[in-house]
């Protein structure tokens, strides 16, 4: 962003930036130099460098421009300059096209008119990110509201979710929206026989362009469903679940494609002990109840939020009951349903307990997750494939939600409740944590956070869309 006086940072693709050599060579390669008044640059012998001093940066790198002149700047940078310099006379307007999440970085003095000396003038401010509201769901007949789950992002750059509740039937809606929050209800559900009712977990985008998710009621015999909406908002009826013995029941988080191209997620009812199942669907809408939990204090029971895909093929997920201590399970599934407690939480310091939403595996190949103790004061943990804890750390009196979101900055992000107020929380890979925002306002977050791919965190409220720069 440019300005002249304060204001928000504009999100860029924020990806990793990678450490110049040093400024000098990079310069020399442009055919600039860092001093003087009659600098040489593409052949032109009065062109001269633009650039200027950097605050508040920290350990992640930013990416600036002017037009076609693009500058990686490392981390902790306090100075730059632009790599072309830019003939005597000529305008320049220098961006952000990048930055680390929850920062703001824009440039105050970016835009002039090069006056026969080097410009120096220009000042990148970086410093905590704001929040605004994108849009505000409305309710009623032609609106959903109370969003659950996660935002994703489309192929398409636009944003998809669903809503619990509201639209045509009041069984909640499938929306969505532009990054500039013009919002579009794709599909109103109607719940009954014939169609599923209070959407939970999100959506995703398959292989095949549409998109996937499950509610918790509806369907033919009222234990759920799992859907196909298209692109254009033309809904189908995967699955209807059947709960009982054999079948889960209530769906409790949304659907994963694996590499097989089947869809697997969990059901927190239902199965042979009454205490969840994991199950498959193929794209035709064949289900397969692959594991059914066991609770007690060998298993899990009452699964939550969505599985994952390790890199290794198996599945990981969580249980919020059961386990050693009573206090909820990691587990892994095979894609043939054999299934293997990793990890029992035993509450009080430490991990924590009642883990919830879902896992994500960082860069690192570790898993990472959330729990929440009966206060609601909630752990990051960190835990290998095989099952050993590697990272906690705790927020007081901020109970996460949902699942976390590791940033192209390394750093993890998530949305919390305190009971009063919700915010943004990060925690470096080093187990060093901040409340990065506090909304303030009384509201809370429905669900997790997403990066976009304008490197903005995006989230929802129990009424609204955010964007968190």
């Amino acid at each position: 962003m440019k300005s002249t006086a304060p204001g928000r940072g504009t999100g860029g693709a924020l990806r990793s930036v990678s450490i110049l050599i040093t400024s000098l060579t990079l310069l020399v390669g442009c055919g600039g130099s860092g001093g003087g008044s009659d600098n040489t640059a593409n052949g032109n012998s009065s062109a001269f460098t633009v650039g200027g001093t950097i605050t508040g940066l920290g350990s992640a790198g930013l990416v600036l421009t002017n037009g076609n002149d693009t500058l990686q700047v490392p981390a902790n940078a306090t100075s730059f300059v632009m790599p072309a310099s830019v003939p005597n006379g000529r305008t320049y307007d220098v961006t952000t096209k990048a930055h680390p999440a929850a920062l703001s970085c824009p440039i105050f003095n970016g835009t002039g008119t090069v006056n026969g000396a080097n410009v120096t003038s220009l000042v990148v401010s970086c410093g905590p990110g704001g929040k605004s509201i994108i849009y505000s769901f409305t309710g009623g007949t032609t609106d959903g509201v109370q969003p659950v789950g996660s935002l994703i992002q489309g192929g398409d750059g636009n944003f998809y979710g669903v809503t619990a509740s509201g639209g045509t039937s009041g069984d909640g809606v499938a929306f969505r929206i532009t990054p500039a929050g013009t919002e579009t209800v794709l599909y109103s559900f109607v719940g009954g026989v014939t169609d599923g009712s209070h959407p939970s977990g999100g959506l995703i985008q398959a292989s095949d362009g549409n998109f996937y998710g499950v509610t918790a009621s509806g369907g033919t015999n009222g234990d759920g469903v799992a859907f196909k909406i298209t692109p254009d908002g033309t809904e189908t009826v995967l699955y209807s679940f059947a709960g009982g013995a054999t079948d889960g029941s209530g769906p409790s988080g949304g659907l994963i494609q694996a590499s097989d191209g089947n869809f697997y997620g969990v059901t927190a009812f239902g199965g042979a002990n009454g205490d969840g199942v994991a199950f498959k669907i193929t794209p035709g809408g064949t289900e397969t109840a692959l594991y059914s939990f066991a609770g007690g204090a060998t298993d899990g029971s009452d699964p939550s939020g969505s599985l994952i895909q390790a890199s290794d093929g198996d599945f990981y997920g969580v249980a919020e009951d059961g386990g050693a201590y009573g206090y909820g399970v990691v587990f892994k599934i095979t894609p043939s349903g054999t299934e293997t407690v990793l990890y029992s939480f035993y509450g009080g310091t430490g991990t924590g307990s009642r883990p919830s939403g879902s896992l994500i595996q960082g860069r690192d190949g570790n898993l990472y997750g959330m729990s929440y103790e009966p206060a609601a004061f909630g752990t990051i943990f960190g835990i290998t494939l095989s099952g050993t804890v590697t990272f906690q750390y705790t927020l007081l009196r901020e109970a996460p939600i949902d699942r976390l979101v590791q940033a192209n900055d390394g750093n993890f992000y998530g949305a919390y409740e305190d009971g009063y107020n919700g915010g943004i929380f990060q925690v470096t890979p080093s187990g060093a944590g901040s409340i990065v925002y506090s909304f303030g306002d009384g509201t809370f977050p429905s669900g997790g956070l997403i990066q976009g791919s304008d490197g903005d965190l995006y989230g929802m409220t129990s009424g609204t869309v955010f964007d968190f720069d």
